[in-house]
């Protein structure tokens, strides 16, 4: 992918106790070092959004704001690296493969 779109298809859940609904949304743009932009190929929809969707974690961490993307675990492709990519990050290239069990674990 030599330029990434701009928008993208997401699950987003608008508030507590409504369904996810499948929305247009921008592209995450690459804050920090660590982080890799993935595709997604495939997301499961676990217990935890369920128990989300019906408001059972307010005053949690999660979310903290809506709208709210749903699926924590999934499957994608590396298609953007941060510009100076941190040791852990530089690990991966455009195109690496990976799965991910829960936000911020990486399942190789």
């Amino acid at each position: 992918m030599d330029q990434l779109p701009t928008h993208m298809e997401a699950q987003l859940l608008e508030a507590f106790n409504t369904q996810y609904k499948l929305s247009q949304c921008p592209v995450p743009l690459l804050g920090s070092p660590h982080e890799l932009l993935i595709q997604v190929d495939a997301a499961g929809y676990c217990h935890t959004d369920a128990v989300l969707v019906a408001g059972h974690r307010r005053g949690g961490k999660d979310p903290a704001t809506f709208p709210h993307f749903g699926g924590h675990g999934f499957a994608g492709k590396v298609v953007a690296l941060h510009t100076l990519p941190s040791e852990f990050a530089s690990l991966y290239s455009v195109g690496s493969i990976l799965g991910v069990a829960g936000r911020g674990l990486v399942v190789m």
